[in-house]
């Protein structure tokens, strides 16, 4: 158990702070799609990674999928595929 007589009320500067770290990310996340959505670094993993799946409409969980780089080349290599991507930053997607 905690004692929440110790834990401090939320003030204006702790909502100013909250306010700009989800900017900067947000930002970030921009940059980041840009960078990364076309990168080919891992695309022979990829490759393997479809090569392995038997299953014709085989169901794929992609966790994190941030702008999606992943799923669309999997799609582009095998278009039978399920994917379903999960995101929680709504910045990225």
């Amino acid at each position: 158990m905690c004692d929440k007589e110790l834990i401090p009320l939320l003030s204006d500067a702790d909502d100013i702070r909250t306010e700009e770290t989800i900017a900067t990310y947000n930002s970030s996340a921009v940059n980041y799609q840009d960078k990364f959505m076309k990168m080919d670094l891992y695309n022979d993993t990829f490759d393997r990674f479809c090569c392995l799946i038997d299953k014709e409409r085989a169901e794929v969980l992609d966790i994190a999928t941030g702008p999606g780089n992943v799923a669309k080349y999997l799609l582009d290599k095998r278009p039978d595929l399920n994917i379903f991507g999960i995101e929680d930053r709504k910045s990225v997607v």
